[in-house]
């Protein structure tokens, strides 16, 4: 009998120490290496590599930014609290940066001392948007009756054209020729720069902004109106394509080039542009912050926010390893493969013992057995005990490492003992069937606001609702995006636009707040 018990024990340690490793493994594997870098400033508009250095320029107020692998440290800060930082580019060994607000161009050798390169003193006070390198010339592109610029070889700036709109929103050199976009105005689009003549090559509605990116191969055009996403490889020939999952022409986007494909944001999340022209996604910011800007630097993904000072860096995944890649994990399997065959109680026949430790990679828990674990039943006692408690404070209260309450949690979940919803960047867990009260404090007034206008005036679009709460299309995204997560509304795509409704059921309380229970009934908010 004790050599049973002891084989017993010998296999569950196996099994244990097992679990820990996938565990542990899967965590390593799947985790994605994201760090955040604020300033109080504002958001950035556009990044820039220079040099081996990573540059962002700003806007409210203008500033540039150096990367010094840690923090971000004032390269330039003019002080001006109505200008932007527009684009940077590198011309003839110096830096040149595109300011807003009719503030002009600077420049510089090293990014540290700078000077002014074009200084508006006409009578047209010009606004600068864009710059661009063409046939080892600096243009310029303006916000002032769709003038475009270039700076000469002795150092003076001199009329190229001026387009029929009324601003140029973007350049960009490919196959040979220098292409604007051009909105608004008598006649918007993208016009070609080729033998000394300008010609429309893709008209644009009245009110669209575009982004233009190129590489040797493609150019892509990202526009606030119609389909949305351009590409050509002709610069002539412009196919429609299709946006990011989610992503509306009217909130426009970023877009950005890694290893030759497409990187583009949509509201709070990257995607990437496979080879079959699909979109898989990168990466989602917490808490359904949208994001503005987008660049790769060193293989780093960077993204900007939309709302503040504030950037998000995604390294490059480390490469999957073979499992015999990993001695730390070879012993470990070795030990619990050891432990578990030595039982010999899963299999009579001798040759299936070695495979014994997979059945708990196959088997599920059944009944008590879930909950005859310690450990397991003390988390799932907490979480009946404390519903909407998050990971952290399980792991605080039952003094559990990461690991260990992972697997468990999964098995809970597993077993529909638990469930979980995500509240922001926690994870809250409740019991299976819970309905609990939620007080409508951990949401924003402008959060509040929103529910109680859906209540009254259900599908509204966002564009409405930010009309009627004078609330920017960026914070209107931001809040919607939140309170989808939360289930408290849902939104359907209708044209460019979308449609949000309250989900589940509400009513209005006897002290005039409004009652939602939402619609997979694990949650009763008061607002």
């Amino acid at each position: 009998m004790r050599r049973v018990v002891r084989k017993w024990r010998s296999g569950a340690l196996g099994l244990v120490v097992l679990a820990s490793l996938l565990v542990a493994w899967t965590a390593s594997a799947e985790s994605t290496p994201v760090s955040v870098s604020s300033w109080e400033g504002g958001r950035v508009t556009v990044f820039h590599e220079w040099r081996g250095q990573l540059l962002a320029g700003t806007e409210r107020p203008a500033s540039i930014l150096r990367w010094l692998g840690s923090e971000w440290e004032p390269a330039w800060g003019g002080g001006w609290p109505d200008a932007a930082v527009l684009d940077l580019a590198e011309h003839d060994g110096s830096l040149f940066a595109a300011l807003g607000g009719g503030r002009g161009i600077l420049t510089s050798s090293d990014a540290t001392v700078w000077s002014t390169a074009h200084a508006d003193a006409g009578p047209e006070h010009l606004d600068h948007t864009s710059l661009a390198v063409h046939g080892g010339a600096l243009y310029a592109g303006t916000h002032s009756g769709a003038l475009v610029e270039r700076l000469s070889t002795s150092g003076l700036w001199e009329a190229v054209t001026r387009l029929p709109a009324a601003s140029v929103a973007d350049l960009a050199s490919f196959g040979g020729r220098l292409y604007a976009a051009a909105s608004g105005g008598a006649l918007p689009g993208v016009y070609s720069l080729a033998g000394g003549a300008w010609s429309r090559v893709l008209p644009l509605p009245q009110s669209a902004t575009a982004t233009l990116l190129a590489d040797e191969a493609e150019l892509w055009l990202r526009t606030s109106d119609g389909p949305g996403l351009y590409r050509t490889v002709d610069g002539d020939a412009w196919v429609p394509e299709a946006l990011p999952p989610g992503a509306s022409p009217a909130l426009g986007g970023a877009l950005a080039l890694r290893g030759g494909a497409l990187l583009g944001t949509s509201g709070d999340a990257v995607y990437e542009r496979t080879a079959g022209g699909a979109w898989e996604e990168v990466f989602l910011a917490p808490e359904a912050e949208p994001l503005a800007s987008l660049a790769v630097f060193g293989g780093e993904v960077v993204a900007g926010s939309a709302l503040r000072g504030r950037v998000f860096h995604l390294r490059p995944a480390p490469p999957e390893s073979p499992v015999a890649a990993s001695p730390l994990l070879l012993a470990g399997l070795g030990l619990a493969v050891g432990s578990v065959a030595s039982t010999g109680l899963v299999w009579k026949s001798p040759r299936y013992t070695p495979l014994a430790f997979l059945v708990p990679l196959y088997t599920r828990l059944r009944g008590e057995q879930v909950l005859a674990n310690f450990t397991r039943g003390a988390i799932y006692g907490h979480v009946r005990t404390r519903p909407g408690t998050s990971f952290t404070e399980i792991g605080e209260t039952l003094d559990l490492p990461n690991g260990t309450l992972t697997y468990h949690l999964a098995v809970l979940e597993r077993e529909a003992l638990v469930s979980s919803q995500r509240d922001g960047v926690k994870k809250r867990f409740y019991p299976t069937g819970y309905v609990g009260l939620v007080r409508g404090s951990v949401l924003s007034e402008a959060q509040r606001r929103i529910l109680r206008l859906l209540a009254e005036a259900p599908g509204l679009t966002q564009t409405a609702i930010g009309r009627r709460l004078a609330l920017s299309k960026w914070r209107v995204h931001y809040h919607v995006r939140r309170l989808e997560r939360l289930e408290l509304l849902g939104i359907e795509p209708r044209g460019r636009e979308t449609l949000c409704r309250l989900t589940g059921t509400h009513r209005n309380t006897a002290d005039g707040g409004l009652q939602i229970i939402t619609e997979s009934r694990t949650k009763e908010w008061i607002i």
